[in-house]
């Protein structure tokens, strides 16, 4: 596969996070994501805006603290400082509470490592193992599998990376 180029650049503060316990044995860090590239972005919802904690609505107004382009596809390329193992990618699809949803695909370079739809929950999960310094992340469009709303935007509220 070839990614398209992208264009503008957004350097985000380093943000180091809580841990998360999964079955009362097995913990996973929250990891630290060192910046995030997209392919386009409108003013100040940018790319960087899907790691910086920052929920999409606070009281329940739009923060505009996350990432949206108008259209399909759009792609997303996050970079870590050093190789990172992840266990656990968590997706807030902005509106996805209200049953909205997307089709998404996630790379290691060329290499397809996930592709499933997200939505129709405020967080979704995805279990993968990985280890690699940067992941490509592509918004093909609305859901294929799951019978969401759909609109005309690309539109994540938060990513969140967990490993040990």
């Amino acid at each position: 596969m070839i990614f398209p180029s992208c264009t503008g650049q957004n350097t985000s503060p380093q943000i180091i996070h809580d841990t998360v316990y999964i079955n009362s044995a097995q913990f996973l860090n929250k990891l630290t994501v060192k910046s995030v590239k997209v392919d386009s972005a409108y003013s100040v919802l940018t790319g960087d805006k899907m790691i910086d904690g920052i929920s999409a609505f606070v009281n329940e107004d739009q923060t505009k603290s996350r990432w949206a382009v108008e259209g399909y596809p759009h792609f997303g390329v996050i970079y870590f400082d050093s190789l990172v193992t992840i266990n656990k990618i968590r997706i807030n699809l902005y509106k996805g509470d209200q049953g909205y949803t997307n089709h998404i695909k996630l790379y290691n370079f060329s290499d397809l490592i996930w592709e499933g739809d997200i939505g129709n929950y405020e967080w979704n999960d995805i279990n993968i193992n990985f280890y690699g310094s940067m992941i490509y992340l592509e918004i093909t469009g609305p859901s294929i599998e799951l019978q969401g709303k759909t609109n005309s935007w690309t539109d994540i509220g938060e990513v969140e990376f967990y490993g040990n």
